[in-house]
């Protein structure tokens, strides 16, 4: 029971990096759309590095999963 408990959490925390990686993309994507002559490359900078710490979390919560997942 407590291994079970330990996925859904864990899937819980995958799926919170997923959307934090996917909001940061859309903040990327945004940025891009209404941006000229590159005056908002500053905050895509930032976004970007908030982009790729979420799918480092998220890669980090998915390998945390598949322990779990061969234990079970």
């Amino acid at each position: 029971m407590q291994k079970r408990t330990s996925l859904i959490k864990t899937l819980h925390d995958l799926k919170t990096a997923h959307d934090a990686a996917s909001d940061a993309l859309g903040r990327i994507a945004r940025t891009a759309v209404v941006s000229e002559n590159g005056e908002a490359v500053s905050p895509m900078l930032e976004f970007l590095q908030d982009y790729q710490d979420a799918l480092k979390e998220a890669k980090r919560q998915a390998l945390h999963a598949q322990v779990i997942l061969s234990d079970l």
